[in-house]
């Protein structure tokens, strides 16, 4: 499910070391919902416009592009943004951020490395072509804010997409470190949403996360805890809320 090399990093994040980084306020985040979700259609167009005048790539190309090597020698320079997954067939959307694109998103095309449903059906032979759009062709401040209004603009929220949560984290949770929420992005990543649908209710959550910290010897944080088992409901809130 994760790599050494991230296991290794989830254990000292989650090393409660009493620096903390408090979250954007509440009302903050309520405004800034209500401004994005109300540019979704202008978001869109304004984003096409960029997909269908760049490059689209096939999982293949990205496989290939991952060599650092093969990138030089195409005088292809290291982008930081967003990458836009399209399965073709289902035409569903995966909306992803990287500093450096090609060495992310190759990975959700390999097992136990990206967003399991995106590989699952690359896997059953699904189309795919995937966009990138670079922060610098876009008038957005940084690669969050660049990615959660690419998420509303292509609706790619599941069950409509494969995105789990949007990119920024529900208003409702509060984590105490960035990098705590960075833990709970990659976790849910991995999950598949089988997993994710039988946790129902603050039991089953529990019992998940703690399995989890015995499994993979990871410390139990306090703040981590309590605001991934929120984020578990939030994720089960908007799920229902998207079957309306």
């Amino acid at each position: 499910m994760f790599s050494e090399s991230e296991l290794s990093w989830m254990r000292e994040v989650l090393k409660d070391d009493g620096v903390l980084r408090i979250s954007p306020s509440y009302f903050y985040k309520l405004k800034t919902d209500y401004e994005r979700n109300s540019k979704r259609e202008q978001t869109r167009k304004e984003l096409d416009l960029i997909r269908n005048r760049n490059k689209k790539y096939s999982p293949e190309d990205l496989l290939k592009l991952k060599n650092y090597n093969i990138r030089r020698q195409l005088n292809m320079e290291d982008i930081a943004g967003i990458y836009v997954i399209h399965n073709v067939d289902l035409d569903k959307y995966y909306i992803g951020q990287a500093k450096s694109i090609f060495d992310r998103v190759y990975q959700h095309f390999k097992a136990n490395s990206g967003n399991v449903e995106v590989f699952e059906d690359f896997k059953l032979g699904d189309y795919f072509e995937i966009s990138i759009i670079p922060l610098g062709q876009v008038n957005f401040g940084d690669l969050n804010e660049l990615e959660d209004n690419a998420i509303r603009a292509y609706n790619s929220m599941y069950p409509n997409g494969y995105n789990k949560v949007m990119g920024n984290l529900p208003t409702k949770v509060f984590f105490l470190k960035e990098e705590y929420s960075e833990v709970a992005m990659l976790i849910l990543d991995r999950m598949d949403t089988e997993l994710l649908d039988s946790l129902t209710n603050v039991k089953t959550r529990k019992r998940f996360l703690f399995k989890l910290y015995k499994e993979y010897n990871l410390p139990s944080n306090g703040n981590f805890h309590s605001n991934f088992i929120k984020l578990l409901t939030e994720y089960n809130k908007q799920k229902k809320g998207n079957k309306i």
